[in-house]
């Protein structure tokens, strides 16, 4: 996991900067499979404590630990 020194300047619409930043890939046979996981996504991340917790997670584990508790 590669982490973004506190804030990026990413340009967004807002004019804020970018402190998460997620890419999705999928195969071109996944289907809609991307489309799934980026609402799943758009909802987890309107909770500000799943953002907080992203912001200060320092491992792919914390990462991951994060959206499985955010999910149940």
């Amino acid at each position: 996991m590669s982490k973004i020194p506190n804030v990026m300047d990413y340009r967004a619409i807002d004019g804020q900067p970018v402190h998460v930043f997620f890419m999705v890939i999928s195969p071109a046979s996944a289907g809609k499979t991307h489309l799934q996981a980026l609402a799943k996504l758009s909802c987890l991340l309107i909770d500000p404590v799943v953002v907080n917790a992203l912001k200060s997670a320092t491992t792919p584990e914390e990462v991951i630990d994060i959206f499985k508790k955010a999910d149940s």
